[in-house]
Order: structure tokens, then sequence, then C-alpha cells
């Protein structure tokens, strides 16, 4: 590893060993929480998170959905905590357990949610690094996340590390409840497995595309991420990674959905299009569609994508892969790698340094280790 890379571009990097180092125990991890079999008689699950963790929710809401015969919804923490009735989510045929994931354990919202679940006798799965926080201390099963400490930086690892248990939690629980047969279970777990040795061979490219890619767009004024399926929350996560490196404007939008609002956008010249696409169908055939019309208007457009055959647009590639549902855990990386040069070639500093106008936010204090609020 080159250690004088920065430290966000230094977690991406570091991303083929997380997985290589993690995915056999998170895999444990999970088969040990559904060993409580009154899990698999649920038919309904709620995910939540903040920031990242919301984005990672959102991937596992829709892992479960094509792994699971499960109804899957994915709602804000301040809903769950201070809004919704949640006594609707905790008895009769529309009882659910709560999937609150909170890396740091640390986020006030999420104790809440899952502090409300557990006042109605409902089930809560805290899915955090740290068990002894208010997260963890909060729902009536656990599930642990925890991997090897980094440098600091907009979280890359962590957001990667909750995509591969949510991946593995939703490849469990599929084949526990017989709806994901298992030579199908078996053939994504030797993707997973694979997936370390795929993108060390991928990093030198994207590494290399995104630095391209970086100072092509290091004049750009704001920023879309612009993808279908899975692939739209990839592109949330790069969103909220230019939101925390450059402060600059930047917004998330579905395939289709950039034709009916981002189109519109007037600023076309500073704007930056990001379009994540990947193979041959109907959707893919869409984004080509909506990179022709970004680049005729005068947008900096670029692509992520597995194709070699979007010669005309600048791209950063990533593998091809043998499961597309494994996506959220190799899209985020040119994302993030984007995100790092752009705040180096900018001078930016991660978080706007928790100075001046945003000091309010040193030590996370607006969202964690907050006093616990419950409506009565």
């Amino acid at each position: 590893m080159n250690h004088e890379m920065p430290p966000m571009m230094r977690q991406v990097e570091s991303i083929p060993a997380l997985y290589r180092e993690m995915n056999g125990e998170f895999e444990a991890r999970a088969q040990r929480l559904l060993e409580d079999r009154t899990l698999l008689s649920l038919n309904n699950l709620i995910f939540t998170g903040c920031g990242d963790s919301y984005c990672a929710a959102q991937v596992g809401a829709g892992l479960f959905e094509r792994f699971t015969d499960m109804r899957c919804v994915c709602k804000t923490s301040i809903d769950l905590a201070w809004i919704e009735d949640i006594r609707r989510w905790t008895s009769g045929e529309r009882a659910a357990a709560l999937v609150g994931i909170s890396v740091s354990g640390e986020v006030t919202r999420i104790a809440e949610a899952l502090l409300r679940v557990t006042q109605y006798n409902g089930t809560a799965i805290a899915v955090t690094g740290n068990q002894a926080s208010c997260v963890g201390r909060g729902g009536t099963h656990l599930l642990n996340i925890a991997i090897p400490s980094f440098p600091f930086a907009p979280g890359v690892r962590s957001y990667c590390a909750s995509v591969l248990m949510m991946t593995h939690l939703a490849v469990c629980w599929g084949e526990a409840r017989g709806t994901l047969p298992p030579e199908c279970a078996r053939a994504l777990r030797d993707a997973v497995r694979a997936l370390p040795d795929v993108l060390l061979e991928a990093m030198p490219r994207l590494l290399q595309e995104s630095r391209a890619a970086a100072k092509m767009l290091e004049e750009s004024a704001n920023f879309e991420f612009i993808g279908a399926g899975l692939s739209y929350f990839s592109g949330w996560f790069g969103m909220a990674k230019i939101l925390e490196t450059l402060g600059s404007p930047a917004a998330a939008c579905n395939s289709e959905d950039w034709f009916h609002m981002q189109y519109f956008t007037k600023e076309l010249s500073g704007t930056s299009t990001c379009v994540l696409t990947h193979g041959t169908g109907l959707a893919s055939r869409r984004e080509e569609e909506l990179l022709h019309h970004a680049k005729t208007m005068g947008r900096k457009i670029w692509a992520v994508t597995d194709r070699n055959d979007l010669t005309q647009y600048p791209c950063i590639h990533i593998p091809r892969l043998a499961e597309e549902v494994l996506l959220p855990l190799v899209e985020p990386l040119p994302l993030a790698a984007i995100a790092s040069e752009l705040c180096e070639l900018r001078g930016e500093q991660y978080m706007r340094g928790a100075e001046g106008p945003w000091a309010p936010c040193a030590g996370c204090a607006l969202i964690a280790n907050g006093e616990i609020r419950l409506p009565q």
C-alpha cells in the first residue's frame, strides 16, 4: 500500500484486503444471528441508518427483496424514532424486525429507533462495530460489523463493510427461508470470495482512470450521480462523498427520473454528470440515451461501467462481475477515488475541517452521543 496516498484513497486501495479479511467472519456472524429461529418466522423487515449507513440500509432492503419473500422497506431514522407509530410494526401480521445500522454505534437517532421498537416488545437488530455503544445496547439482537481501524477519512471502509454484511445476511436469510436455493447461495458466496482477487487485478486501471476523470472535473461546480436498481444507491454514496470532501452541491437520481428533473438544471458546463451503467439490458440502453443527451447539452459526463463499448465517453471501468447483485461492493470505489482526488486537487479538508461555520460538528457533536428523547 502506498502510504503517501491521502487517507481516503488509501481506504479505497485497502478494500480488496478488507473483503478478504472479513468475508468469512461476516458470513459466520450472519449465520450465528439466524440461530435464533424466531427471526425466520417474521415476514417483514424495516431497515434504517443515517448518512452512509442509510445508503447501506437501502442496499440491504434491496438485497433482501431479491433473496427472500419478505416485505422490506427502508425508512429514515428520525421517522422511526419520533414520528411513526411503532406499534403497528411490532405485533400482528405486520410484525417486523428493525435492522438499524450504525458502524460507530453512537448515532443518537438510530439508538432511539431501536429503543422504540424494544419498548413495544418488538425485534430490533443493532448492526454496529461498537457493541458497548448506545446502538449496540439498544437492540434485542446484535450483529457485529467491527473491522480493523484505519486512518480517518469520510467512510469508505465502514460503508463497504456494512454492505458486505448486508450481502451475507440477505444470502443467509434467503437460504434459511428456502427462497434462495442452496446452489444460488453457494454461487453468490463463491463470487464474494473471489471478489478481492478480481478487484486487485482491476485496481490499477480503476485508480488511473479515476485520476484522469478528476482532472477533467476539477472545475465542476456541482455533481449528479445517476443509476438504476442497486446502482442508484451507489450513486447516493457518491453524492455523499462529494458533499463530505468538496462541499459542492451534489445529487443522486435514478436513470429515469433524471429526464424528469435534473435534465432541467440551468448550469450545464459546470455540471458533472456521472452515470453508473452496466450490462446490456433495457436500463443500460436508457442510460446510453441519457449519456447522449447530457453530452449534447454540454455537461461534463463520465461513466462508471463494466462495458468496453462506451468509447465515446470518459469511463472508469470496473470488472464484470459473476453476480450483478454484488455491484454495491464495487461501484463505490471509483466514486470515492474521484472524491478523494478532487479533494486533493482543490486543497479541501474533509468535512470542512470542522472549522468556522462548521465548527459545531466537531467530534460528531451534531449526530452522535446526544440526549435520548423518545415520544411519550
